[in-house]
């Protein structure tokens, strides 16, 4: 599901992009508990909210940047967490120490 939320986003169909993350993917990774796929899903569905420019999509997508940024230091991930600090520079975003 994740590749079709991307290949809808490359279309510049972000609004059926978004409904999948939050719809489908992102409930999956829930209930499996995968985290690393999880914070991936997070912060790819911040990237879409930040797509559309505005002010309350912008608050919701830092909160899941957060949370994404978060569990990859909880994990060990390095690259993931640089991934997200980038994510987070590149729309000017202030990044959580």
């Amino acid at each position: 599901m994740n590749k079709i939320a991307e290949l809808l986003e490359a279309r510049g169909q972000l609004d059926e992009a978004q409904k999948i993350l939050r719809d489908e993917v992102l409930p999956v990774f829930e209930r499996l508990h995968t985290q690393p796929d999880l914070l991936v899903s997070q912060a790819h569905l911040a990237t879409n909210l930040l797509l559309r420019h505005k002010p309350k999509l912008r608050a919701e997508a830092r909160a899941l940047l957060i949370t994404a940024l978060e569990s990859a230091k909880g994990l060990n991930l390095p690259a993931e967490a640089e991934h997200i600090r980038s994510i987070f520079r590149r729309y000017n975003l202030s990044v959580p120490a």
